[in-house]
């Protein structure tokens, strides 16, 4: 048996608190409650470095080391303009891993989380739909609080809809939703979902090659753990021609990673060995060709702050709010 996995004692709770918080803890009550809750010392060990009490101790130590192991991405070992012909290929690779992903992991490769696998969705499908509603209300808050307000009259597009998670929600807000994606076997379900939930504002289109990423005018373009799993060429080729088509006033929210430590992205190496990867895989687009994409594009970056979409601190995920200039 594991150290971490041993149970838990009245001493482990002891040092725990004299280290982590610095003090013992309250009364004997208080030790015996851990004991009752926490059967392991790792139980335990989750707990106590996740307790807001933790966090506010050592925050300060936290900052230090998060920005001091903070990525930095190089631009230049970054491949982001390539040839028409690379980025096809590029984007072919994407649609078959994800078209393979749709088949055999459909949920879980949206979320993955093993009770979304699909021996499990059927007993947990709604609470998968609900997570959705959920993320929607999170980021119109933010926008209500930034003084945002994208017509609800208007049209939506989301870029990565999968089985619908999000895409279904952006109905109940938007008088016309229009959900993309690589994988026919994603949408399939996303439509079928759509469907019973007797929906017919929600419509999904498959993009089946680079040349078919065509995209209709829009007021409210939406994005979430999507864009990453694309090469740096394709995220900028995207964005790009998605931001090309919103309406003035129009709002963006996206969130894709812009470093990572170690990467860099040759398109000449990728494309020799891309045969060789069928899983996600996470890509960077530095932080800078975004601005340069807005810019471009006529829009106003409202706030970019990392998010927590990612985990590990080799990495940095970031939220764009973007509005179109009217």
């Amino acid at each position: 048996m594991s150290e971490l996995k041993a149970p838990l004692t009245e001493s482990d709770v002891d040092t725990a608190y004299r280290i982590f918080l610095g003090r013992p803890p309250e009364k004997a009550q208080t030790v015996a409650n851990h004991l009752a809750k926490y059967k392991t010392k790792d139980e335990f060990r989750r707990a106590v470095v996740t307790a807001k009490e933790f966090y506010d101790r050592n925050i300060v130590e936290i900052s230090r080391y998060v920005i001091a192991t903070a990525p930095i991405s190089s631009v230049k070992n970054i491949d982001v303009n390539v040839s028409g012909e690379d980025r096809a290929a590029l984007f072919k690779h994407v649609h078959d891993v994800w078209s393979k992903l749709g088949a055999t992991d459909p949920h879980f490769s949206v979320l993955s989380t093993p009770k979304y696998k699909p021996d499990n969705i059927a007993a947990n499908q709604q609470e998968f739909y609900d997570s959705g509603r959920g993320e929607l209300e999170v980021v119109f808050r933010r926008l209500e609080s930034l003084g945002l307000a994208p017509a609800s009259d208007g049209v939506a597009l989301e870029l990565g809809a999968g089985v619908g998670r999000v895409t279904r929600h952006l109905g109940d807000r938007f008088a016309n939703v229009v959900g993309y994606d690589v994988s026919a076997n994603h949408l399939a379900l996303a439509s079928s979902y759509v469907s019973e939930q007797a929906i017919a504002n929600v419509e999904f289109r498959h993009l089946t090659s680079i040349d078919s990423a065509s995209f209709p005018d829009h007021d409210f373009f939406y994005s979430r753990i999507v864009l990453q799993h694309n090469p740096p060429p394709i995220i900028a080729f995207l964005l790009d021609r998605v931001l090309a088509r919103m309406n003035p006033n129009g709002v963006a929210v996206f969130q894709l990673m812009t470093a990572r430590s170690g990467y860099t992205f040759d398109v000449k190496k990728y494309l020799s060995s891309m045969d060789q990867l069928d899983d996600q895989e996470l890509h960077v687009l530095p932080q800078a060709d975004v601005f340069r994409i807005l810019r471009n594009r006529g829009l106003t970056c409202v706030e970019a702050a990392r998010d927590s979409m990612l985990r590990g601190f080799d990495r940095t995920s970031m939220t764009f709010i973007a509005q179109k200039m009217g």
